[in-house]
């Protein structure tokens, strides 16, 4: 998904957000909770700063995590140097981070050892 589309989903979840430098978004209205885990599906290949205070919410009999979005992160290298600023504003702040992945145009097959 591109960045615009990103943005998008962001939005959708009515997080007003402002770019800080490419691919790093400060959220501003950091006293709404959301569904980080839905964000984070939703989005992918992201980092989210988050609160360590969670509340869990029960969705189609799986739990997932409600907490305060501090920022968005979409390249692995600006993690660490943006959890320190989070922390600095934030005490509660953590990262939670989805897996990072490049785009695959092929399917691997796995096969058991007596099929080699």
């Amino acid at each position: 998904m591109e960045i615009g589309g990103k943005l998008e989903v962001i939005k959708s979840y009515g997080l007003q957000i402002a770019e800080i430098e490419p691919t790093v978004y400060k959220v501003l209205n950091t006293e709404q909770e959301i569904n980080a885990d839905k964000l984070k599906h939703d989005l992918m290949d992201a980092a989210l700063l988050r609160s360590q205070r969670i509340r869990w919410n029960r969705e189609n009999g799986v739990n997932t995590a409600i907490a305060k979005i501090y920022y968005i992160i979409f390249e692995p290298s600006k993690i660490d140097k943006y959890s320190r600023i989070a922390r600095e504003g934030h005490a509660d702040s953590t990262i939670d981070v989805c897996d990072f992945h490049e785009e695959v145009d092929s399917i691997d097959t796995l096969y058991r050892r007596e099929e080699l």
